[in-house]
């Protein structure tokens, strides 16, 4: 039985039918056409089945490019991102960024300061929650209800838990 796939955006309307193969009552993966993306089958969907994937974005670059990408920033940008006197915790990112640790930890450490230099743009209440539990009940506080603080002192009851 074969599997159509049918691209409805971009236009032009795109269909493609391949025909699954099964072991173990699961397809090997199917590349959904036009992206990066597989899908597998399962050998007891009813003949006529039919999914709707909605694709929203797709990485224009692998982490392997964007690293590079990365390393090519100039000396101004790198200053603007980490700081000329990097205070914490600009330095242990910057650090991060300049040393031989994998990639994870370099990338991290560029998304944390851009962030943070994001934020520091555009100021506004921070949110965190407490959970509290019966076995720590505070004054004025009802267990077992999350609570959520601002910054700027704002209190908010959330759902029970």
């Amino acid at each position: 039985m074969p599997v159509i796939f049918t691209r409805l955006r971009p236009q032009p309307k795109v269909q493609q039918a391949m025909v699954p193969v099964f072991s173990d009552r699961l397809s090997a993966p199917l590349r959904v056409p036009g992206t990066l993306l597989d899908v597998r089958l399962h050998a007891d969907a009813p003949v006529g089945t039919a999914w709707t994937l909605t694709v929203n974005s797709e990485p224009a670059l692998d982490l392997g490019e964007l690293l590079t990408s990365l390393e090519g920033l100039d000396q101004d940008s790198l200053l603007a991102l980490f700081g000329a006197a990097p205070v914490e915790p600009y330095r242990s990112w910057k650090n991060l960024w300049e040393s031989d640790q994998p990639m994870p930890y370099r990338l991290g450490a560029v998304l944390l300061a851009l962030a943070s230099r994001t934020n520091e743009l555009a100021p506004r209440a921070t949110w965190f929650s407490v959970f509290t539990t019966e076995v720590t009940p505070l004054e004025g506080i009802t267990p077992n209800v999350v609570y959520y603080y601002t910054t700027d002192g704002l209190i908010t009851q959330g759902l029970g838990v």
